[in-house]
C-alpha cells in the first residue's frame, strides 16, 4: 500500500491482548483527521508546527509509516521559518486523507472491533 503503513506496528497491535483497544485508538484518529486537517489549514506560525506535531504524533501510535516523516519535513521547515515551508502542506494533508483510509481498511479486514 505504498508504504503508508507500518504492517509489523499493525500486527503486533492486532495481537495484543486487547486488541480492541489500538483499533479504538486508530479509529478515534482517523475520525479526528478531518478536524486536524482543518486546524492545520486555518493555522499559521507556531500554531501551525503545533498543529502539525499533534496529528504527527497520533500518526505515529497508530501505525502509520510515511505520514509521519511528510508531516515532519514541514513541522520543521515551519519551525525554522523557511517561507516556503506550506508549499509541502497540500500533499501532506492528502497524504493524511489517504493513510486515514488505508488504516480504516486494515483494521476492517483485522476483523477487530473498536
Amino acid at each position: 500500500m505504498d508504504q503508508l503503513l507500518d504492517d509489523g506496528r499493525l500486527r503486533e497491535q492486532a495481537g495484543a491482548p486487547h486488541p480492541e483497544l489500538h483499533s479504538g485508538i486508530a479509529r478515534d484518529w482517523i475520525a479526528g483527521v478531518p478536524a486536524a486537517v482543518e486546524r492545520i489549514r486555518a493555522a499559521r506560525g507556531e500554531d501551525l508546527a503545533a498543529a502539525l506535531h499533534e496529528l504527527r504524533s497520533g500518526a505515529v501510535a497508530v501505525g502509520l509509516r510515511r505520514l509521519p516523516a511528510e508531516l515532519a519535513a514541514v513541522e520543521q521547515a515551519v519551525e525554522r521559518g523557511d517561507p516556503a515551508a506550506e508549499a509541502g502542506l497540500p500533499a501532506a494533508l492528502e497524504l493524511a486523507g489517504r493513510s486515514a483510509a488505508a488504516l480504516d481498511a486494515w483494521w476492517d479486514a483485522a476483523g477487530t472491533p473498536p
